[in-house]
């Protein structure tokens, strides 16, 4: 038999959010038995590793493969970092890792498209238009000119962006993105959660993941930031979504005229494929509202329950 793994029994055992005491009650050992399996100080014997293939749910040739050490994470972008709970996020980090990798063995029968994102240098996003304006360059890039994206998920497949779909198991975790390396190869890969699945709202998910992309370091450890480096970031990611949907000029030429009238709104979320409340934030955002007819506007969305749900969303 090939060599046990123990990383493949950490990462099994993380992706069924399982403690190490938990495993080892269910398989019948003591739990420093399953801490020494996972840090190498000893292999199970088989009838051990057939009960761990049995709880964990993965085949035993998966605990003795070696290919998925060849696979580095950098960061993973979750917006509920704070509000989640650290199994159900490293778990969500080992599910998009491993869709990853399926899509990379399925390289080798699949062309599927190179990846194609504009990088940019010492951005200072404490200037007040470098994300509006960063949001234009690489619409510019992709050739999309000021006309509506007509779906974020299709044009990001198109530039070689991984994107997915899965149960993120919690209210709190709706959508991330990772950033890693295979055999070598950069990926970058979008997870939409299965809970909250209107077209607008994953638009804008999709686009806001985008902005981590763009705007933010790959490597360097997110674990480390405080909430309110980690809220400005997450500000960031929403203000290059609305500048990326809604071009400034465009949307102003559309807005304007009708700004202050809630229907006309829904009319314009058929154009942009973008949520009205998106839309009457970017308005204010741009100064096309004013604050008083923004509460106005969002008073009319509360009283009509758009806030869970919208025109247009089926």
């Amino acid at each position: 038999m090939k060599a046990f793994n123990p990383a493949r029994l950490n990462e099994a055992r993380i992706y069924r959010k399982m403690t190490i005491e938990e495993l080892a009650n269910d398989i019948g050992v003591k739990k420093q038995s399953i801490s020494q399996f996972e840090n190498g100080i000893a292999e199970p014997q088989f009838e051990n590793l057939r009960s761990i293939s049995n709880v964990l749910g993965f085949p035993i040739n998966f605990f003795i493969e070696s290919d998925l050490n060849k696979t580095i994470i950098g960061n993973t972008y979750f917006r509920a970092q704070f509000s989640s709970k650290q199994k159900d996020l490293n778990s969500q980090r080992i599910k998009a890792k491993y869709v990853a990798y399926i899509q990379n063995c399925l390289s080798e029968y699949v062309d599927f498209p190179s990846l194609n994102i504009p990088k940019f240098k010492d951005l200072d996003l404490n200037e007040p238009d470098v994300i509006e304006s960063t949001a234009n360059q690489v619409r510019d890039f992709w050739g999309l000119g000021r006309e509506p994206v007509s779906d974020m998920v299709s044009l990001l497949e198109r530039n070689g962006i991984i994107i997915t779909e899965f149960s993120t198991e919690g209210k709190t975790i709706d959508a991330f993105y990772q950033f890693g390396e295979i055999f070598g190869n950069e990926y970058y890969c979008i997870v939409l959660g299965t809970d909250k699945l209107t077209f607008a709202r994953r638009q804008f998910s999709a686009a806001h993941e985008l902005g981590h992309i763009i705007l933010h370091e790959r490597y360097n450890d997110i674990g480390e930031l405080n909430r309110e480096e980690f809220r400005l970031r997450e500000e960031q990611a929403n203000k290059f979504a609305s500048a990326f949907l809604l071009p400034k000029e465009a949307f102003t030429e559309d807005i304007t005229p009708y700004c202050n009238k809630l229907n006309a709104y829904v009319e314009f979320k058929r154009k942009w494929k973008v949520s009205v409340s998106a839309m009457v934030m970017r308005a204010f955002d741009l100064g096309i509202i004013s604050p008083n007819q923004s509460q106005y506007l969002w008073r009319q969305i509360s009283r009509s329950g758009w806030k869970t749900k919208e025109p247009l969303d089926e």
